[in-house]
């Protein structure tokens, strides 16, 4: 079957000379089924470079999904440029994003599918409801924020505004309880105040991102962000960045605390070289630590969060859920 998909022959096979040791089996696969943006945020390139949106045909998505699980691999992380706009319109040959999730649902081994970066705009009823029924799905979704200010959204050309957001947080938190959300946030974009800063805040505050990717604006060639007016300084953001990033880390490890007491899946990776734990990374993304074998690596086992700290989220395994090598 890898003869179908040399760069994941390639890769594999890069792999196996690196030589695997029975702490770091293979756990997460990252599989691309779409390319092209059409957004075109005032401050991305990526329009301009690939501006022909395509689908990768899902009997092809499909094929390589069955390869990676043959290769050991028990989650696919769907990724795309704009991953949302999958569908028939593209390139796909019929299905849509949430249709292409729930047939590679029906893959024997396949036992976790997570959904990369996804636009707000592109987070469809019908996606909220197979990630909150379908037992395969991750209560997770990776959702972009960029800036918590209207205005600022206004000037990066987004297609929503604070309100927005924050009511597709609530729906799928009302659908899918403690559903995780990570995000992206830019820091001084040309136009940002205080007071724009300040809403950031407000919405990190809100959501409690379970993960926040962080990052200060810096212009990229011939966009228009790049000749906007107001540009802040660099001094200013690198105080607005260590703000956030508190602000942040604190209401992570708020999310973090909802979970206490409850069992999560979690799919063992390594051996912590702090702590000497095994780690894994859970359905709603949480990195969690507890005692347990090596042997336990590739496999998705049942944790329970007993405690959660700055430090990290601490666990007690519970049982044995599904084996990598089954």
């Amino acid at each position: 079957m890898l003869e179908h998909f040399p760069h994941l022959r390639e890769r594999l096979e890069a792999e196996r000379r690196a030589g695997e040791t029975p702490i770091r089996r293979r756990t997460r696969a990252v599989l691309k089924i779409q390319d092209g943006c059409n957004v075109n945020c005032s401050f991305c390139s990526i329009p301009l470079t690939r501006p022909v949106m395509r689908s990768t045909p899902y009997t092809e998505v499909l094929e390589e999904a069955r390869a990676l699980v043959a290769e050991g691999y028990r989650e696919i992380v769907l990724t795309g440029v704009l991953i949302g706009d999958y569908g028939p319109e593209t390139g796909s040959g019929g299905p849509d994003l949430a249709e292409l999730c729930a047939l590679l649902g029906e893959i024997d081994g396949l036992e976790r599918i997570r959904i990369s970066s996804i636009e707000p705009t592109l987070v469809t009823d019908r996606l909220i409801d197979l990630i909150a029924t379908h037992p395969k799905m991750c209560p997770h979704l990776h959702i972009p924020l960029q800036s918590g200010d209207t205005g600022v959204l206004q000037a990066m050309n987004r297609p929503y505004d604070q309100a927005f957001y924050l009511d597709l947080i609530r729906r799928l938190r009302a659908r899918i309880p403690n559903c995780a959300i990570s995000t992206d946030i830019m820091v001084g974009f040309p136009g940002e105040d205080e007071a724009a800063f300040q809403n950031t805040c407000f919405v990190v505050e809100q959501v409690e991102f379970c993960r926040a990717h962080l990052f200060r604006y810096s212009p990229r060639p011939d966009t228009p962000a790049e000749t906007m007016r107001q540009q802040v300084p660099d001094p200013v953001k690198a105080e607005r960045m260590q703000r956030l990033q508190h602000i942040s880390k604190a209401a992570a490890q708020r999310y973090a605390a909802r979970m206490l007491g409850t069992v999560e899946r979690v799919l063992v990776e390594t051996r912590s070289k702090l702590s000497g734990l095994m780690t894994g990374t859970s359905d709603r993304y949480l990195q969690v630590e507890f005692a347990g074998s090596p042997s336990l690596a590739g496999q998705l086992v049942s944790v329970r969060i007993v405690d959660v700290s700055p430090e990290g989220v601490m666990g007690e395994l519970v049982g044995a859920v599904h084996s990598a090598t089954e």
